[in-house]
C-alpha cells in the first residue's frame, strides 16, 4: 500500500465511485493513520460510512472531525448529509447553515439546504432560499437545477421547465438538467415532447445512463413496456449495476404480466446489489402482483432488515397486510411506522387507505388531511381525502374538494378522475364523462378514465356509445384486461351474453387472475341460465382467488339462482369472514333466509347488517322485502323510505315502494308516486316499464305504450320493455301485432330467451303449440334448465289436455326451482286436472293409470299449500283449492277459496271459477256479479265471455247467450271452448241454425291442433245426430257416429264420446255396442248417473222385447210346423196312393217333379218353425229405448275449472304475459 496520504486518500475515493464503501474506509483509514488531521480523508470516510448506511457511526466520525476542524465547510456538510440520509431535515438544515456562516456563497451548502427545505414540504421557505442563492450565484447550474425542483414539488412542471431551461442556456450537457426537464414533461403528459428532449439530450450525451433511463420513462408511461426494456437494457450496458436500470426493467416486465421474468430478473439483480433495498422492495411487487401477500410481506420485511426507516418498504408491507384483509394488523404496522417517520406522508395517506377499508372514511380523513398539511398538493392525498367524502354521502363536500384540489393542480388527472366519480355517485353521468373527457385530453392512454367513461356510458343506457368508446379505448390499449371487461360488461348491457362472455375470456388470457373478468363471465353464463358451467367456473376462479370476496360473492349468486338457499348462504358467509362489512354478502345472506322463509332469522340479520352499515339503501331495501314477503306492507315503505332517504336515486328502493303501495291496492298512489319521480330517473328503463305495468291494469293502453316505447328508445335492446309493449298488444286482443313485435326483435337477438319465451307463450294463448313448442325447444337448446320453457312445455301439455305429461313436465321444474309458488300451482293443477271427482277407495277415478296414486287431489292441495307458504297472496293458489273442494264436493268451501283468490289479487282472483260455482249451486245473480268485476278487469276474457254465455243459458236466454259466445269467438277464433258452446247453443236454439252451427264446426276443425279437435269432433257427432233425429235420416246417424269415433281416437280418457257414442248406437239400433259405450263411460266417470241409467233402460227394453216376443214365436213355430208336417204327410201319402180320390181327373195326381220341389221346401219350414225364437232374438227391428243424456245447459255448465301460470308471483320481477 503506498505512504502518500493523498494518494491513499484517492484510492479511497475511487473505491467509493465503484460503491466498494468498505474497501474505500480501509484506504480512508490508513491516510488517518500517516495524517490524523487529512480533512479530505475525514469527510470520505463519513461519506463511506453514509454509503453503508451505518449513519450512527457516520455520526460519530463527523463529529470527531468537527472537533478537529469545527470550521471547515466539507465536514459540516457531510455532517447535514448524514442527518438528511436519516431524513431529519431540520437538525441537517442547522448544519449546512453553520456551512454558509463560514461560507456564505458556498453552492452545495446553498443547494442541500434548500433541498431539506423542499422534503421538509416547506415549499415556500425553499423557494425563498432558493431564490436568495440564485441572488449570489446568478449562472449556478446546480442551484437553477434545485429551483426547478422546488416547482416540481408543487407539481408546477411548466415554470421548473423554464429553469431547467435557464440551467441549459450555462451548461447545455448538464445531465441533471437535461434529465428533469424531461421528467417535467413527462409528468405533464407532453410525452412526444419529452422523447424529443430525451432524443435530443442522448445526442449530446449517448451514454448517459439517467438519460437512457429517462427514456425508457417515457416508453413506460405510454405502457410500451417491451421498447422501454430496450432502454432500461441500453442503460445496464453501460452500468450493469445500476440500481434504478436493474428495477425499472422488473417494473416493465411486471407491466407486461410476465411475472416469472419479473421474478427472474429481480433474483439475478439481487445477486449482483444483494443488499439493495429497492430491489428488495421490487421484488415484493412481483408477489404482490401475483397476489402472494405473505411472500411479498417477506421481501419488505428483508429490505427493512437493511433499512429500518425505509418509507417505501414500511408503506408496502402496510400494504400487503391491507390487502390481505389483516386491517388490525395493518394498522399496527403503519403506527410502528409513523413512530419512525411521523412526518411521512406516504405512510400517513396508507394509515388512512386501512380506516378507508374499513368504512371509517371519517378517521381515514383525518389521516388524509394530517398528510396535506405536510404536503397540501399531494395529489394522491387529496384524491383519498374526496374519495372518503363521497363514500360518506358528502357529495357536496366532495365535490368542493375536488374542485379546491384542481385549482391546486389543474391538469392532474387521477383528480380529474376523482372529480368524474363525484358526479357518478350522483348519477350525473353526463357531466362525469365530461371530467373523464378532460382527462383522458391530458392523457389520452389513460386507463381508469378510459375503463369509467365506458362504465358511465352503461350507466346511461347507452350501451351502443359504450360499445363505441370500449372499440376506441381497445385501439389505444388492446391487451388491457381492465378495458377488455368493460367492452364485455357493455355487451352484456346490449343483452349480447355470449359476446360479453368472449370479451372476458380474452380479458382472462392477459390477466388470468383478473377478479371482475372472472367474475363477470361466470355472470354472464347465470344470465345464460347455463348453471352447471357457470358452478364449475365459479370453482376454478375461486381455486385461483381462494379469498376473493367479489368471487365468493358470485359463487352464491349461482346457488341463489337455482334456488339452493342454504348453498348461498354458505359462500355469503365466507365472503363475510374476509370482509364483514361487504355489503352485497350481508344483504344476500338475509335474501336467502328470507326465500327460505325463515323470516325471523332473516330479519335479525338485516338488522344486524343494518347495525354495521346504518346508511346501506340495500340492505334497507332487503329489510323491507323481508316485511313484504310477511305482507307487511306499512313497514316495508317505512323501510323504503329510510333508503330513499339515503339514495334519493335508489331505483330498487323506489321499485319496491311502488310494488307496496300496489300490493295495498294502491294502484293509483303507485302511479302518482312513479310519475312525480320520473324526471329524476330520465334514463332509467326500469321505472318506466314498471310504470307500464301500472298502466297496464288501470287499461291505460295509451299510456303504457309510451311508457313502453319510451323506455325501449333509452335502450332498444332492453327485452322488458319490449315484452310490456307486447303485453298491451294482448289485453287489446292485438295478438298478431305481438307475435310481429317479438319476431322482429328475435330476427335481431335471436338468443333473446326471454323473448323466446314470452313468444312461445303467445303461441299457447293462440292454441298454436307447434309454434310454441318450437320456442321453447330453442330456448332449452341454448339452455337445457330453462324453467320458463321448461314450463311452457308442461303448460302446452296442459293445454293438449295430456295432464300426466303436464304433471311429469311441472314437477322437473319444481325440482329445479322448488321455491317458486307459480311451479307448485301449475303442478297443483296438473294434479288436480286428472281426478273428475273424488271416490275415495275408487280405483276408477284414475283417468289413466292404476299404478299412480290415487288421490291427486290431497298432492295437488298439499302443493297449493306449499305455494302459499312461498307467496300468501298467490290468488292461482287459492283458485286451485276452489277447484280441489268443489271436485270433492265441498261447495262452501270452494267458495271460500275464490273468495280468499280474489281478496289476494283483486287482478288475479278467480271471478270466472267462482262464477261458474255460483251458476252449479242456481246463485245465478251472485254469478253476473262475479262476471260483471271478471270482464271490467279484463273485457277480453275469453272465459268470462263463456261463463256468461252459459249463465244467461240457465236463465232460458238462449239469443243473449249467443251473442256472448259469438264475443268469445271474435275475442279468440281459436278457443275450441268458445266455438264448441256458440255451436252447441245454436244447435238447440232450432232447426234453422244447424247449418251455421255446422259451418263453425267444421272450420274450427279444419283450423285448429289435434288436440284440440276431439270436443270439436263431439260437438259435430251431436249435431248429425239432431240432423238424424229430425230427418230420420240413418245415414246422418253413420256420419255423427264417425264424428264420435273421431272423438274417442283422440281422447279416449274422457267419458263424454263413449256417452255420446252410446246415445247414437242405440238410436241405430246396436243396443248391445250402445250398452257397451256407456258402460266405458262409467268406468271413466263412476258418477255419470245418466250413463247407469240408460244402461238399465236398455236392458230393460231388451228383456221385455225378449219376452214378447217368445210367446208368439212359439206359437206361430208350432203351428208352422204342424202344418208343414201334414202338408208334407199328405204329399208323399198321395204320390204313393194315385187313386185314392176318384174324382181326380186325369193329370191331377202327384207327380214326381212335385214331390222333388215341394219336400225340400216343407222340411225347410220345419226346420224354421223350431229356429224361429232363436233369430227373433238377433234383431228386434220395432224396439224403442228413450233414452236420457244432459241437457245443453248441463253440458255447458261444467263448474270451475282454473288454468297454469307462466311466470313468477313476484311483483315485476319477471313478469311475462299474463
Amino acid at each position: 500500500m503506498p505512504d502518500n496520504t493523498s494518494i491513499l486518500v484517492e484510492a479511497g475515493i475511487a473505491d467509493y465511485g465503484r460503491e466498494q464503501y468498505d474497501k474505500a474506509i480501509e484506504f480512508f483509514d490508513t491516510a488517518l493513520k500517516r495524517e490524523p488531521k487529512n480533512a479530505d480523508a475525514l469527510k470520505w470516510k463519513i461519506s463511506s460510512l453514509r454509503g453503508l448506511r451505518r449513519f450512527d457511526e457516520a455520526e460519530k466520525a463527523a463529529e470527531d472531525a468537527l472537533k478537529l476542524f469545527p470550521d471547515n465547510v466539507s465536514l459540516l456538510l457531510e455532517r447535514g448529509f448524514v442527518e438528511q440520509s436519516r431524513e431529519q431535515y431540520e437538525k441537517a438544515i442547522e448544519f449546512f447553515e453553520a456551512a454558509l456562516g463560514h461560507e456564505p456563497k458556498n453552492a452545495e451548502a446553498l443547494k442541500w439546504k434548500i433541498t431539506s427545505l423542499r422534503l421538509l414540504g416547506r415549499l415556500d421557505e425553499a423557494e425563498a432560499a432558493a431564490e436568495g442563492a440564485l441572488k449570489l450565484l446568478p449562472n449556478n447550474v446546480s442551484l437553477l437545477v434545485e429551483r426547478s425542483y422546488v416547482e416540481n414539488s408543487r407539481q408546477e412542471y411548466k415554470k421548473a421547465i423554464e429553469f431547467f431551461d435557464a440551467a441549459l442556456m450555462r451548461e447545455p450537457k448538464n445531465p441533471e438538467a437535461l434529465k428533469w426537464k424531461i421528467t417535467s414533461l413527462r409528468l405533464l403528459g407532453r410525452l412526444d415532447e419529452a422523447e424529443t428532449a430525451t432524443e435530443d439530450a442522448l445526442k449530446l450525451l449517448p451514454n448517459n445512463v439517467l438519460l437512457l433511463l429517462e427514456r425508457g420513462y417515457v416508453e413506460y408511461v405510454r405502457q410500451k413496456y417491451e421498447k422501454a426494456i430496450e432502454f432500461f437494457e441500453a442503460a445496464l450496458q453501460r452500468e450493469p449495476k445500476n440500481p434504478e436500470a436493474l428495477r425499472a426493467k422488473v417494473s416493465s416486465l411486471r407491466g407486461l404480466r410476465r411475472f416469472g421474468d419479473a421474478a427472474t430478473a429481480t433474483e439475478d439483480a439481487l445477486k449482483l446489489l444483494p443488499n439493495n433495498v429497492s430491489l428488495l422492495i421490487e421484488r415484493g411487487f412481483v408477489e404482490q402482483n401475483r397476489e402472494q401477500y405473505e411472500k411479498a410481506s417477506q421481501f419488505f420485511e428483508a429490505a427493512l432488515g437493511h433499512e429500518p426507516k425505509n418509507a417505501e418498504a414500511l408503506k408496502w408491507k402496510t400494504t400487503s397486510l391491507r390487502l390481505r384483509g389483516r386491517l388490525d394488523e395493518a394498522a399496527a404496522a403503519a403506527d410502528d411506522a409513523l413512530k419512525l417517520l411521523p412526518n411521512n406522508v406516504s405512510l400517513l395517506i396508507e394509515r388512512g387507505y386501512v380506516e378507508h377499508n374499513r368504512q371509517k372514511y371519517e378517521k381515514a380523513i383525518e389521516f388524509y388531511e394530517a398528510a396535506l398539511k405536510r404536503e397540501p398538493k399531494n395529489p394522491e392525498a387529496l384524491r383519498a381525502r374526496v374519495d372518503a367524502l363521497r363514500l360518506l354521502g358528502r357529495l357536496d363536500e366532495a365535490e368542493a374538494a375536488a374542485e379546491d384540489a384542481l385549482k391546486l393542480l389543474p391538469d392532474n388527472v387521477s383528480l380529474l378522475v376523482e372529480r368524474s366519480y363525484v358526479e357518478n355517485s350522483r348519477q350525473e353521468y353526463k357531466k362525469a364523462i365530461g371530467f373523464f373527457d378532460a382527462a383522458l385530453k391530458r392523457e389520452p392512454k389513460n386507463p381508469e378514465a378510459l375503463k369509467w367513461k365506458i362504465a358511465s356510458l352503461r350507466a346511461l343506457r347507452h350501451f351502443d356509445d359504450a360499445k363505441m368508446a370500449a372499440e376506441d379505448a381497445l385501439k389505444l390499449l388492446p391487451d388491457n384486461a381492465p378495458i377488455l371487461v368493460e367492452a364485455g360488461i357493455a355487451e352484456y348491457g346490449r343483452e349480447q351474453y355470449e359476446k360479453a362472455k368472449e370479451f372476458f375470456e380474452v380479458a382472462l388470457r392477459h390477466e388470468p387472475k383478473n377478479a371482475d373478468a372472472l367474475k363477470w363471465r361466470i355472470t354472464s353464463l347465470r344470465t345464460l341460465q347455463r348453471f352447471p358451467e357457470a358452478e364449475t367456473i365459479a370453482e376454478d376462479a375461486l381455486k385461483l382467488l381462494p379469498n376473493n370476496v367479489l368471487l365468493l360473492i358470485e359463487r352464491g349468486y349461482v346457488s341463489y339462482d337455482q334456488q339452493q338457499f342454504e348453498k348461498a348462504m354458505e359462500f355469503f358467509a365466507v365472503a363475510l369472514k374476509h370482509d364483514s362489512r361487504n355489503p352485497d354478502a350481508l344483504r344476500w345472506r338475509a335474501a336467502s333466509l328470507r326465500r327460505l322463509r325463515r323470516f325471523m332469522e332473516a330479519d335479525k340479520e338485516a338488522e344486524t347488517a343494518i347495525g354495521l352499515l346504518p346508511s346501506e339503501p340495500t340492505l334497507l331495501t332487503e329489510r323491507a322485502l323481508i316485511c313484504f314477503d310477511q305482507r307487511q306492507y306499512g313497514r316495508a315503505i317505512d323501510f323504503l323510505n329510510q333508503a330513499i332517504a339515503f339514495d334519493s336515486k335508489n331505483e330498487e328502493a323506489v321499485k319496491w315502494k311502488t310494488n307496496s303501495l300496489g300490493a295495498q291496492q294502491k294502484t293509483d298512489d303507485a302511479i302518482k308516486f312513479l310519475e312525480g319521480l320520473m324526471p329524476q330517473f330520465p334514463m332509467s328503463v326500469d321505472l318506466r316499464v314498471q310504470l307500464g305495468w301500472l298502466y297496464l291494469d288501470r287499461e291505460a293502453w295509451d299510456g303504457a305504450e309510451n311508457v313502453f316505447l319510451e323506455a325501449g328508445a333509452i335502450v332498444p335492446a332492453d327485452s322488458p320493455s319490449l315484452l310490456g309493449r307486447a303485453e298491451t298488444f294482448m289485453r287489446q286482443n292485438r295478438s298478431d301485432e305481438a307475435v310481429r313485435l317479438l319476431r322482429n326483435r328475435l330476427e335481431t337477438l335471436p338468443n333473446d330467451l326471454n323473448v323466446r319465451n314470452t313468444l312461445g307463450w303467445i303461441y299457447n294463448q293462440r292454441n298454436d303449440p307447434l309454434s310454441a313448442r318450437k320456442e321453447f325447444e330453442a330456448v332449452l337448446a341454448r339452455a337445457s334448465k330453462n324453467v320458463a320453457a321448461l314450463n311452457g312445455l308442461g303448460a302446452i301439455s296442459f293445454a293438449q289436455e295430456d295432464y300426466e305429461k303436464a304433471e311429469e313436465q311441472f314437477r322437473e321444474v319444481v325440482a329445479l326451482q322448488p321455491y317458486e309458488p307459480v311451479w307448485r300451482g301449475n303442478l297443483a293443477w296438473s294434479l288436480a286436472r286428472q281426478q273428475q271427482v273424488e271416490s275415495l277407495g275408487d280405483e276408477s277415478s284414475s283417468s289413466r293409470s292404476k299404478e299412480k296414486p290415487i288421490d291427486r287431489l290431497a298432492e295437488a292441495e298439499q302443493c297449493c299449500q306449499k305455494a302459499l307458504e312461498l307467496d300468501p297472496n298467490y290468488a292461482n293458489a287459492f283458485g286451485c283449492l276452489g277447484v280441489i273442494a268443489f271436485k270433492r264436493g265441498r261447495l262452501r268451501e270452494s267458495e271460500d277459496h275464490f273468495l280468499q283468490s280474489i281478496r289476494a289479487s283483486k287482478r288475479k282472483g278467480s271471478y270466472v271459477d267462482l262464477a261458474a260455482l255460483y251458476v252449479k249451486m242456481a246463485r245465478y245473480e251472485d254469478a253476473e256479479s262475479q262476471l260483471k268485476t271478471a270482464l271490467e278487469l279484463d273485457r277480453n276474457d275469453v272465459l268470462a265471455h263463456i261463463e256468461r254465455g252459459n249463465l244467461l243459458l240457465q236463465n232460458e236466454k238462449t239469443k243473449e247467450a249467443i251473442r256472448e259466445f259469438r264475443q268469445a269467438t271474435g275475442i279468440d277464433p281459436n278457443s275450441e271452448g268458445a266455438q264448441r258452446a256458440l255451436a252447441l247453443t245454436l244447435i238447440h236454439s232450432g232447426k234453422g241454425a244447424l247449418d251455421e252451427a255446422e259451418k263453425i264446426l267444421r272450420d274450427a276443425i279444419r283450423r285448429m291442433d289435434k288436440s284440440k279437435r276431439w270436443s270439436l269432433h263431439l260437438t259435430l257427432g251431436q249435431l248429425l245426430e239432431k240432423r238424424g233425429d229430425e230427418t230420420e235420416d240413418q245415414r246422418f246417424y253413420v256420419e255423427a257416429l264417425s264424428e264420435i269415433n273421431k272423438t274417442v281416437a283422440l281422447k279416449d280418457d274422457e267419458s263424454e264420446p263413449h256417452f255420446q257414442a252410446g246415445m247414437i248406437r242405440n238410436k241405430c239400433g246396436e243396443y248391445r255396442a250402445a250398452i257397451r259405450s256407456f258402460e266405458r263411460c262409467l268406468r271413466i266417470d263412476k258418477n255419470n248417473f245418466i250413463a247407469e241409467r240408460n244402461i238399465e233402460r236398455i236392458k230393460s227394453g231388451l228383456k221385455e222385447e225378449k219376452q214378447k216376443v217368445t210367446k208368439w214365436t212359439r206359437v206361430g213355430g208350432i203351428s208352422l210346423c204342424i202344418v208343414s208336417f201334414a202338408v208334407l204327410a199328405v204329399l208323399w201319402w198321395g204320390f204313393y196312393h194315385p187313386g185314392y180320390f176318384p174324382e181326380q181327373g186325369k193329370g191331377d195326381h202327384i207327380t214326381p217333379a212335385m214331390l222333388i220341389t215341394l219336400t225340400p221346401i216343407l222340411l225347410g219350414l220345419i226346420v224354421v218353425s223350431f229356429l224361429l225364437p232363436a233369430l227373433i232374438r238377433l234383431k228386434l227391428a220395432g224396439l224403442e229405448v228413450e233414452l236420457s243424456q244432459p241437457k245443453l245447459k248441463e253440458t255447458l255448465a261444467v263448474g270451475p275449472k282454473g288454468e297454469v301460470g307462466f311466470g313468477t308471483s313476484l311483483p315485476n320481477i319477471s313478469r311475462g304475459p299474463r
